[in-house]
């Protein structure tokens, strides 16, 4: 009964992990290097979720053929391990420092698995990692059976020690995610090395693939890839609810003056670091009840709840006088902020509401102009 029980839990996993990944490759509408490497990851999983129930099914039963078919399944069960851990690290390193020649210099994490390989073939003529006796079928563990299990965690310990050296700020949510994740296969396998009759390690793998999902695969969705913004579909539905209830706020759009000159002057890396850098001057002097969000490229939007923030003005006037003082971008003499802030009324639709904050901006981009002139 229990067996049977077991036997459910990883059926079930393999079905979540087979609709994850149709899920996936509906999603993917271009080839990216993360979704790949995800998408390895479940396949690998499914490979253990089925290899590791065949093993018990054939184990203690009798035939030449069992006997082979126990000992592929087994062979598979103890590559298919590190092969999938490794792709694991090689994903999570990627989401880290985003640099694929890093992954494959790192062979994609894969050393533990060569040397499992290896161990492996050498197990068909003496016993490494397991014995198969026959009639009828008897699994033993052999004499280096622990070594897999200190190879993977090695690799554990190597990502630990990834992430709590590259703890950087805009990378927050992505360590949270890649934390849980660890845990749940570790205490998985550990749960299983502890008791081998239960069937943790493979479940607990799947289980923490959909937490994978949805940290690095959905979340980020939310956010701008570069300013760790609120993306443009966070403001729009968060602008609508706040339409639908008919809560006074205000708008501001702001642009970036001169913008493409440090862009074309510096390069596009040093641009990249001017909106990261403003970003984050937009969130420092923000208040509660206040949604930052990018547009795209120079072009950031402000949500004040003025529920919680009487003045939108006091908000504008604390964010001039920071970029004032802020060495990095104040050290780009051209370069400064157009505005045009709106307030909500009645009866105004989100389209007019953005239309109207863009001509004020631009009002504004050309009265600094002519100033300037």
């Amino acid at each position: 009964m229990q067996e049977m029980i077991q036997f459910d839990i990883s059926m079930m996993s393999a079905i979540l992990l087979g609709i994850m990944y149709v899920i996936a490759k509906i999603k993917q509408q271009v080839t990216m290097f993360a979704s790949d490497l995800f998408k390895w990851i479940i396949i690998f999983n499914l490979i253990g979720l089925v290899a590791e129930p065949l093993t018990w099914i054939f184990d203690a039963r009798s035939g030449m053929l069992i006997f082979v078919l126990e000992y592929i399944s087994n062979f598979i069960l103890v590559i298919t391990g590190p092969i999938l851990v490794g792709l694991w690290a090689s994903y999570l390193d990627y989401k880290l420092f985003f640099d694929k020649k890093r992954i494959y210099r790192f062979k994609f994490y894969q050393t533990p698995s060569i040397i499992i390989l290896i161990l492996l073939i050498v197990n068909f003529f003496t016993p490494t990692f397991f014995i198969i006796q026959e009639g009828p079928n008897n699994y033993i563990q052999g004499p280096l059976h622990i070594l897999r299990y200190v190879l993977t965690y090695l690799l554990f310990f190597r990502l630990l020690y990834l992430i709590f050296t590259n703890q950087q700020k805009e990378k927050a949510q992505t360590l949270k995610g890649i934390i849980l994740f660890m845990i749940i296969p570790a205490t998985g396998a550990l749960a299983q090395f502890m008791n081998p009759s239960i069937l943790t390690t493979w479940p607990f793998f799947a289980l923490a693939v959909v937490v994978m999902y949805i940290f690095l695969e959905t979340i980020p969705g939310d956010l701008d890839y570069l300013t760790k913004l609120y993306s443009r579909r966070v403001l729009e539905a968060y602008l609508g609810e706040m339409i639908e209830k008919g809560k006074p706020f205000e708008v501001i759009m702001i642009d970036l003056d001169n913008f493409k000159s440090v862009n074309d002057i510096y390069g596009h890396k040093k641009g990249d670091e001017v909106l990261i850098q403003f970003a984050e001057l937009l969130k420092r002097e923000s208040t509660p009840g206040t949604l930052i969000s990018r547009l795209g490229g120079d072009e950031f939007l402000i949500v004040i709840d003025l529920e919680q923030c009487k003045d939108a003005t006091l908000y504008l006037a604390s964010l001039k006088k920071a970029f004032k003082e802020h060495a990095f971008l104040s050290s780009f003499g051209d370069l400064k902020f157009s505005e045009g802030h709106v307030s909500f009324e009645e009866n105004m639709s989100l389209d007019d509401l953005l239309l109207i904050a863009d001509k004020r901006m631009y009002e504004h981009k050309r009265k600094t102009q002519k100033t300037i002139i």
